[in-house]
């Protein structure tokens, strides 16, 4: 009896020393994965990229994966517009911001800034609705991190004024040659916000020695041109030079108060505001050279173009 006892008590023991070591080791092997265990799955705090590059592109919302100490993050073109100059003087930038469960920061190792020039020319060249990537290292201490949220940079203004004192040359005539406009610049006449854009635009001196604005709209959205026409059906699209202050360049104006375009007839802006979204179209507005002494002169006063519609 007390054989078959002790053997109860020795088989008792042995079974909790063999639990007790099993847990034990399945801890240590957890702890230890615990910590080499690297961030996984990221999710988009928000799509809105805070500062002045957000009015132009946004994160795309979907679940990001990291990959040995770094993240790759689509950016997606939602307005056209923006950095455009490749020497990047204004040096825009994107702030990439890792944070835990709670939306608090990561260590500041966590935030990387990206100003890899063939990354932001691959972003700044799409066009609206078309997306790239940017790749961020994300730091070592960076176990907690879950979420993640995007910044920006970029001196506008320090870009246009270097594009100013860089893009205007003379040619051969005397007259300046064709130079970068800001497309921000170009004032949309109300009836057509949020239903035009401009894409690209430019002045010049043509080859008669008046000055030129040309400008390409691209359509967003169909436009009842109804509203805007005349008795006869027709209408037209002007516009008139200033400077940076908003007021009219009187050296470039012509005396019948506008420059016109080369749409003598107004059918073609017409049928492009009635056609189908995504078309585009350049006009080419000349201004008068009677009342300049010297138009090249004149036209680098004009640092805005104000468009109407007239019938």
């Amino acid at each position: 009896m007390r054989k078959k006892i002790l053997r109860m008590f020795l088989g008792s023991t042995l079974l909790v020393f063999l639990v007790s070591a099993t847990s034990c080791s399945k801890t240590e092997n957890s702890e230890s994965s615990e910590q080499k265990k690297a961030p996984d799955t990221f999710s988009v705090i928000s799509t809105h990229i805070n500062g002045p590059l957000g009015d132009y592109f946004e994160i795309v919302d979907k679940n990001y994966k990291a990959n040995h100490g770094s993240i790759t993050v689509e950016i997606k073109r939602i307005q056209d517009g923006g950095p455009t100059k490749a020497s990047w003087t204004s040096q825009p930038t994107f702030i990439l911001d890792i944070m835990d469960s709670d939306e608090q920061p990561i260590a500041n190792d966590a935030t990387d800034v990206v100003f890899e020039e063939d990354q932001l020319e691959a972003i700044f060249a799409l066009r609206e609705g078309e997306s790239s990537s940017l790749t961020f290292d994300f730091g070592r201490d960076a176990k907690k991190a879950c979420k993640l949220r995007m910044a920006s940079k970029w001196n506008k203004e320090k870009e246009e004024k270097d594009s100013d004192a860089n893009d205007t040359t003379e040619g051969e005539d005397g007259y300046s040659s064709e130079s970068s406009f800001s497309t921000s610049n170009v004032i949309l006449p109300s009836q057509l916000k949020g239903k035009v854009s401009v894409i690209s635009a430019s002045k010049s001196v043509d080859s008669y020695g008046f000055p030129e604005v040309s400008v390409t709209f691209k359509l967003l959205s169909k436009v009842n041109t109804k509203s805007m026409c005349s008795s006869y059906g027709q209408m037209w699209i002007v516009g008139v030079g200033q400077n940076a202050s908003g007021v009219d360049v009187k050296e470039l104006l012509p005396n019948y108060k506008e420059w016109r375009s080369d749409d003598s007839d107004g059918d073609q802006f017409k049928s492009f505001l009635e056609g189908s979204p995504g078309e585009t179209i350049t006009l080419d507005f000349t201004g008068s050279k009677d009342n300049s002494n010297n138009v090249s002169a004149d036209l680098a006063k004009v640092a805005k173009f104000k468009l109407k519609i007239t019938n």
